[in-house]
């Protein structure tokens, strides 16, 4: 019998230390859904685990560097997803002040009363 294998992704949730704690976003370069807000994330590497894909994306995306990760949920839903991904939710809190990447231009949004 032959497998079709699905593609594994890590999202990760950042939650500021704040009075009016703030989550962030960064805007999609690429598709599926190019220029739509988004957690950051992506692809796992074959050598990592879902938590070093979550932290080196989020690294890779926002340049912040987060050690502390903790997973919240795996979603597969079929048609979830064009690409048919399974996706690691993790989630952290973040106590600076969030900036816009240096590394790859990606934008970050503040959404308030969470």
């Amino acid at each position: 019998m032959a497998y079709t294998y699905k593609s594994v992704t890590a999202d990760c949730i950042v939650i500021t230390r704040e009075a009016e704690p703030r989550v962030l976003l960064i805007q999609r370069g690429n598709p599926p859904f190019k220029g739509a807000w988004a957690f950051p994330g992506g692809f796992m590497d074959m050598d990592e685990t879902t938590e070093q894909c979550a932290i080196r994306e989020l690294e890779e995306e926002t340049g912040l560097r987060v050690l502390d990760m903790h997973q919240i949920g795996a979603y597969s839903k079929v048609d979830r997803d064009p690409r048919g991904t399974i996706t690691v939710a993790y989630t952290t809190t973040y106590y600076s002040r969030m900036r816009k990447s240096t590394k790859t231009g990606h934008f970050i949004l503040t959404i308030y009363g969470i």
